[in-house]
């Protein structure tokens, strides 16, 4: 048997990979592992199959030099998920166009539009959910999002109402 000395000591920050070769776990069970994954999908998952192991403990903390609560940013792909606000710049120039952007984002819809305003001189059609009424306090309405699309040179083509109370609109740039 190890003695305390003996037992390898493996903390993994960022864990959704685990187990990874690089560190050399061969063996997950004669090791004291310490994992960190503050994505809720991913901190999930690794309950999910390591949850039951003695030597394993999974922390849904994300670590920093401060201490508090941050704001998390989910990204579509899962992985680049980050405490840090992505860099929608960057974004922009891996993306030569959109040709179909779908956006159904419970409410924020107008707000992030607002923030792509560079992309969507790139972006072809939109299909956009958008409420007539306040669903979320605060939210912009149908009327907002469609006159600053109108701004930006999108014209709409068509609806697909789903209530009375909100529908998808379709949208097609003007510009492209």
């Amino acid at each position: 048997m190890k003695s305390q000395m003996d037992k390898r000591i493996i903390v993994d920050v960022g864990a959704s990979g685990f187990p990874a070769s690089s560190y050399g776990v061969d063996d997950i069970n004669k090791d004291e592992i310490y994992l960190f994954e503050c994505h809720p999908d991913f901190y999930s998952d690794l309950n999910n199959k390591y949850g039951n192991h003695n030597n394993i403990t999974i922390y849904d903390t994300a670590l920093s030099d401060k201490k508090g609560t941050f704001d998390f940013y989910l990204t579509q792909k899962r992985n680049c998920s980050s405490l840090r606000e992505p860099n929608t710049a960057v974004l922009n120039r891996h993306l030569s166009h959109i040709d179909f952007l779908k956006m159904d984002t419970q409410g924020s819809e107008y707000e992030i539009l607002q923030g792509a305003k560079e992309i969507l001189k790139k972006t072809h059609h939109i299909k956009c959910e958008c409420e007539y009424e306040e669903w979320y306090k605060g939210q912009k309405l149908a009327e907002d999002v469609v006159s600053f699309l109108k701004s930006v040179g999108f014209e709409q083509t068509s609806i697909a109402k789903i209530a009375s109370s909100h529908a998808d609109i379709y949208f097609k740039n003007t510009n492209i």
